[in-house]
C-alpha cells in the first residue's frame, strides 16, 4: 500500500511540475511574440484563397505555412491559443482567419489541426 501511494504521489508531482514548466514556456513565448515579434500591427495580404500550404503577408511577416498564426515558422500550441482567442470574433481582423471569411472559425481550426507539428 505504501509503495503504491509513493508511486502515485511521484506521478502526480511529475505531472504538476511538467504542467508548470510548459505553462512557463508558453507564457515566455507569448511575451516575446507580443513585445518584439513580427505579429504586432502587421498587414495581411492574402495572395491565395485556397488550402495551399503558404500565403504572403505584408509588413514584417514573411511567407509562412497556413496555421502559423504568430509567424514564427512553427505550427504549434501558441497558434492554437491565438485561434482560440479570436474564435468567432469578427470585430477585429483575426490573424487566424485562414479562409478569408473575416473571422476565426472551425474551418480555420481544421487547417491548423491538419498542419500541427509539421
Amino acid at each position: 500500500m505504501g509503495r503504491t501511494y509513493l508511486v502515485l504521489s511521484s506521478v502526480a508531482a511529475f505531472a504538476i511540475i511538467a504542467t508548470v514548466i510548459v505553462s512557463f514556456i508558453i507564457i515566455q513565448r507569448n511575451n516575446s511574440a507580443t513585445e518584439e515579434g513580427p505579429t504586432q500591427g502587421f498587414t495581411r495580404l492574402v495572395t491565395q484563397k485556397t488550402a495551399n500550404s503558404t500565403r504572403s503577408l505584408g509588413g514584417e511577416c514573411p511567407t509562412y505555412q497556413k496555421g502559423d498564426f504568430d509567424c514564427n515558422g512553427m505550427i504549434d500550441l501558441i497558434d492554437f491559443d491565438i485561434w482560440a482567442g479570436e474564435f468567432n470574433d469578427s470585430s477585429k481582423n483575426p490573424r487566424s482567419d485562414v479562409n478569408g471569411d473575416g473571422k476565426a472559425s472551425l474551418a480555420d481550426y481544421e487547417v491548423w489541426r491538419e498542419n500541427y507539428s509539421k
